[in-house]
């Protein structure tokens, strides 16, 4: 990717409460509030077709980032790790909004040539996940109350926990009428059909895919956050971890994918191939839970259904 002469080069720290800019046209950062209206004055005084880099942060980068975009700006994200390396390579030590904000910037003119535009997810993909993340938090607080006031039997909390389960319910509910729209309903029944993959996993690695451009399985994995991590020095080769970057919940959903299909036929057989060779029990369900994201993302990408003989090879 090439960047024509006009093209202004822009770092972006964002926050809840506010983005702090630097601009390769100004030596001088400066912050706009996070609200709609304060960034729409900011974005509509921008020099036309800028590039612009932001840290993904979960929601707070949405509304700027959807905003430049729709102007017709070029918007590239890069997550909080990759940009953690690249802290430590260039030796900065300080982090702080307005030192982040110029480290973005540094990357962008750095590495703008191998970096991937940015493109917003349609409405209903960017729902699901959002209703999925929020699900997740009603779970955690559920688990947490429970264990809170298991030891204080004076405090009923039933209620409460009932009015929480039916949250989870209606969550559930509306998640599921979003993935039968029409234009991903076929995709998601898809990756139903892999084993172990129920309603909820198959609705969160649907709007998974749909949420970025993966040109690779590696990319849809690392997105995900099940790629490993190498640390080798030399001859030394270190202990690989996984990077754990995008949705944990995404990760936990493929996780208990993974331990229903391990108790089933073909799958049962191939987890038990990874504990027969010595790896730990948790080591061989991330290495099915990755297995199952590959095979979705296959089933996504060529429309075709899931055939376990092909997968495995005939019984």
């Amino acid at each position: 990717m090439h960047k024509s002469p006009e093209t202004l080069f822009i770092g972006i720290d964002v926050a809840k409460d506010e983005i702090v800019i630097a601009r390769a046209d100004q030596p001088a950062v400066q912050s706009v509030e996070n609200t709609q209206r304060a960034l729409k004055t900011w974005v509509a005084a921008l020099p036309q077709q800028s590039a612009v880099l932001m840290e993904s942060t979960g929601r707070y980068h949405q509304l700027i980032a959807t905003l430049l975009h729709t102007a017709g700006h070029t918007v590239y994200l890069v997550n909080g790790l990759k940009l953690s390396q690249y802290r430590k390579s260039v030796g900065q030590r300080a982090k702080t909004d307005p030192s982040d904000a110029k480290l973005l910037l540094r990357y962008l003119q750095h590495e703008y040539a191998a970096l991937s535009p940015w493109q917003p997810a349609p409405e209903n993909i960017s729902t699901i996940r959002t209703l999925l993340k929020r699900r997740s938090e009603v779970i955690k607080h559920t688990v947490a109350l429970r264990q809170s006031f298991s030891d204080v039997p004076q405090i009923d909390t039933q209620e409460v926990i009932a009015s929480l389960k039916a949250t989870v319910l209606k969550l559930d509910r509306l998640i599921q009428d979003l993935i039968q729209q029409e234009d991903i309903a076929h995709a998601a029944k898809r990756c139903k059909q892999i084993t172990g993959v129920g309603p909820l996993t198959s609705a969160a690695l649907t709007a998974t895919y749909f949420s970025g451009h993966f040109t690779r399985v590696d990319a849809f994995i690392a997105f995900i956050g099940l790629d490993l991590l190498a640390n080798d020095s030399g001859r030394k080769s270190g202990r690989r971890r996984l990077s754990k970057q995008g949705d944990p919940e995404v990760r936990r959903l493929l996780h208990n994918a993974a331990m229903s299909a391990s108790r089933v036929g073909r799958w049962k057989q191939y987890y038990e191939r990874y504990l027969e060779r010595g790896f730990e029990r948790t080591q061989a369900l991330v290495i099915l839970a990755r297995k199952i994201a590959r095979v979705a993302f296959g089933l996504l990408r060529t429309g075709r259904d899931y055939d376990e003989t092909t997968l495995f090879g005939p019984v």
